[in-house]
C-alpha cells in the first residue's frame, strides 16, 4: 500500500514530466474559455466590471451562455459545448494531479494521487495513472485547447464582420 520509490532518475524524470504537462497543457483550454467570456462581455459594455469566474465549469456555463445570446453563433455553441464535454474528463484528471496530494508510484508503476473532498462526501480517495496515461491525457488536453482557440478566432473574426 505504500508508494515505491522511483526505481531509477530517468523514471522518476518521466512521471515528473507527465504532471507537469498536464498543468500546463490545460492552460489553453481554460486560456480559451476565458477569451470567450472576455470577448463576449466586451459586446455589452456595462458587463465588463463583473467578477470573472474562477472554475472551469463556470467558465465554460458563462461561454455557452453569452455565445447563446448572439443568434449568429448558434452553430460555434454547439461546438463550444462538445469541447466542454471533451474537456470535463480532463479537467477531473488535471484536478487530481494538481491539487491532489503526490503519495508517490505503487508497486503496479502507477502514480497514486490522494484527494480530500468532505463536501463530496468522501475524507480522501486516491487516484492512480500511468506515467504514459498522463502524457496521453496532457496530449489530448493540447489538442483540444488548439481546437477551442481556433474556434475563438472564428468566433472573432465572425463577430468583427458583423460590425463591419
Amino acid at each position: 500500500m505504500f508508494p515505491q520509490r522511483f526505481e531509477s532518475q530517468e523514471q522518476a524524470d518521466r512521471s515528473y514530466i507527465a504532471c507537469g504537462m498536464i498543468a500546463v497543457n490545460w492552460g489553453g483550454i481554460e486560456g480559451a474559455l476565458e477569451a470567450f467570456i472576455i470577448l463576449l462581455r466586451s459586446r455589452h459594455r456595462a458587463e465588463l466590471r463583473n467578477g470573472f469566474p474562477v472554475s472551469f465549469s463556470k467558465k465554460a456555463e458563462e461561454a455557452k451562455s453569452r455565445m447563446g445570446r448572439e443568434p449568429t453563433l448558434a452553430d460555434e455553441r454547439n461546438l463550444l459545448s462538445l469541447q466542454v464535454t471533451k474537456a470535463k474528463p480532463l479537467h477531473r484528471i488535471r484536478v487530481h494531479v494538481t491539487h491532489g496530494t503526490f503519495q508517490g508510484m505503487r508497486l503496479d508503476g502507477t502514480l497514486a494521487f490522494g484527494v480530500s473532498d468532505m463536501a463530496r462526501g468522501y475524507s480522501y480517495i486516491e487516484h492512480k495513472y500511468t506515467p504514459e496515461q498522463l502524457t496521453d491525457h496532457a496530449r489530448e488536453m493540447s489538442d483540444l485547447g488548439r481546437e477551442m482557440i481556433d474556434l475563438f478566432g472564428n468566433v472573432r473574426k465572425k463577430l468583427a464582420s458583423e460590425q463591419s
